[in-house]
């Protein structure tokens, strides 16, 4: 198991995970702050992943998926929203687009980006 930490809404939240690469997926949001959550993957976590898919595909490793949904099911019960998009500022507008995996939204972003050039942020 791999275990490392992450902040996000100024909450930090302990992962024992399996992949490396789920932490190198994290890197951006990763800490060595005291947690408030502990979330341990299992091998179950994984395997029910695909099957909670309406199209039984994962678009990321079933582990980040995963992890993604237990960040949202103790997010929920302290009342954070938690939403699943891609976001992007042009001047001083900020812009998500949400909708379910697979659809398009970092498609939609980049294609923004190469029409917006230096006008957008990430």
């Amino acid at each position: 198991m791999i275990t490392f930490r992450i902040k996000l809404v100024n909450k930090v939240i302990e992962i024992n995970a399996f992949h490396e690469s789920t932490k190198k997926y994290c890197k951006d949001f990763l800490c060595e702050d005291k947690p408030n959550y502990f979330i341990r993957m299992t091998e179950e976590d994984l395997k029910n992943e695909s099957s909670n898919s309406e199209t039984g595909r994962v678009y990321v490793s079933e582990e980040i998926s995963a992890l993604y949904r237990k960040i949202a099911d103790i997010f929920v019960e302290d009342n954070i929203a938690v939403l699943h998009g891609s976001s992007f500022k042009v001047g001083n507008a900020a812009f998500l687009i949400a909708a379910k995996s697979g659809t398009g939204k970092s498609t939609h972003t980049n294609l923004l980006k190469q029409l917006l050039e230096e006008k957008m942020e990430y």
